[in-house]
């Protein structure tokens, strides 16, 4: 999840479709988005200390339908202590770096700048 080949955990948890909306950046999480949080946090934290290393912080993050690039993940990490995050300090980073999905019709609207011959192909 962090530019190298998705460890297996992180391809189960992607390919559940674990993908929390919020209404925008800073939102909070609601009590079912906050269980489904807390249960996969559990599932992540491996040595099961009640925190998430910094890495696995950033494969939670997207696994939750965030897609930062490598390069914008590595800068959000940044603010994430040595010591990895708890459950707490894991809703704060989601909340506060959570990024409103593109939708459909703007992905379709992008397409259609580079489909210059109007044929559905690029």
């Amino acid at each position: 999840c962090l530019g190298v080949p998705l460890p297996p955990l992180c391809r189960i948890m992607a390919a559940v479709g674990l993908e929390i909306q919020l209404g925008a950046p800073g939102s909070k999480l609601s009590k079912e988005q906050r269980e489904k949080v807390e249960d996969n946090f559990k599932l992540l934290d491996r040595d099961k200390d009640g925190r998430l290393t910094i890495q696995e912080v950033g494969i939670l993050y997207r696994a939750f339908g965030q897609n930062p690039t490598d390069e914008e993940l590595a800068e959000m990490l940044r603010a994430v202590p040595p010591a990895g995050l708890d459950f707490e300090g894991f809703v704060s980073f989601f909340q506060n770096n959570y990024r409103v999905p593109t939708s459909e019709d703007m992905l379709m609207r992008a397409f259609q700048v580079f489909d210059l011959e109007d044929t559905g192909i690029m």
